[in-house]
């Protein structure tokens, strides 16, 4: 199982599109709950920290997709080493025949 996993490309992502409509009510109303939190707050520079939460998304997505091309990477140059010997002592044991007879 774990195998067959090492050698498949991963699917692309989807991309979901959600149109947005306009709702003049719903705007003023979110507006008025915006300003009612703003001023309740004792610090005026309340910011939601939507950037350091997307960047700890990425930077642990990258992460799972480095290890999987690092461990595809190691598979296949000690595949290409172990042709190479191969082939290696093959010239090698082709050469010693010829050379008895």
């Amino acid at each position: 199982m774990a195998i067959g996993n090492l050698f498949k490309q991963q699917k692309h992502k989807q991309f979901e599109y959600r149109p947005v409509f306009y709702d003049p009510e719903k705007e003023e109303f979110e507006k008025r709950i915006k300003r009612a939190q703003t001023e309740s707050k004792d610090d005026k520079t309340y910011v939601p920290d939507i950037k350091g939460k997307m960047k700890e998304y990425l930077i642990s997505d990258k992460k799972s997709k480095t290890s999987i091309k690092n461990i595809r990477l190691i598979i296949i140059v000690i595949t290409l080493a172990l042709l190479v010997l191969m082939f290696y002592y093959l010239i090698e044991f082709t050469t010693y025949i010829m050379s008895l007879k």
